[in-house]
């Protein structure tokens, strides 16, 4: 689904939520003694960037960040 048929008023409420979750994951994750709940909220937060890349460049850029975030912790060091 590209988001360049719906109307901008989605567009703008699915990029605020995408910059709640970047936002709020990152502040909760910080204050966590848990390491558990740490990455979870991190995880959160990933999501968020993820948003972003798909409301930004379409199907193309959220498979993009979805593949990078993939392949880039399997490779080798």
């Amino acid at each position: 689904m590209d988001l360049l048929h719906v109307s901008p008023r989605w567009v703008f409420a699915a990029g605020a939520v995408a910059v709640a979750s970047q936002t709020l994951g990152n502040i909760v994750a910080i204050v966590q003694r848990d390491i558990k709940r740490m990455l979870a909220y991190s995880v959160f937060s990933h999501m968020g960037y993820a948003m972003v890349a798909f409301i930004g460049a379409g199907s193309e850029g959220g498979t993009a960040v979805l593949v990078n975030r993939g392949w880039v912790p399997a490779s080798p060091a």
